[in-house]
């Protein structure tokens, strides 16, 4: 996230149950190797920036960050951007590279 014009956004931190809301054994320790991997914190980041001469919000995923699957963080990130993009009165621009939903949080990550 080192573009030059884009300022990044974080949503407030909801953290996970250890090994995610099923309890999926080794899934923080895979969690902790994606985030190691890629310098991220979850399957995407999003920010204001700018797209030729137009200020918009920018979404990308990370699919080095276990596939840039969604899980609920993922969708926490979603909606902060898109409720951004609306307060702001700004185009919402998305690049999306993304594996599905995340197995590992079930019902949860299906629900995103």
């Amino acid at each position: 996230t080192g573009a030059a014009g884009f300022t990044e956004h974080r949503p407030p931190s909801h953290p996970l149950p250890p090994d995610g809301p099923l309890g999926w054994a080794g899934y923080d320790a895979a969690r902790e190797r994606a985030a190691a991997r890629t310098g991220e914190e979850e399957s995407v980041v999003y920010g204001t920036g700018v797209v030729g001469d137009r200020a918009c919000v920018l979404l990308a995923f990370e699919f080095g960050f276990l596939g840039g699957s969604l899980g609920r963080l993922t969708g926490d990130r979603l909606a902060a951007a898109y409720e951004l993009a609306l307060t702001r009165r700004l185009p919402l621009l998305a690049l999306v590279a993304t594996g599905g939903s995340r197995m590992q949080e079930g019902m949860v990550a299906l629900t995103q």
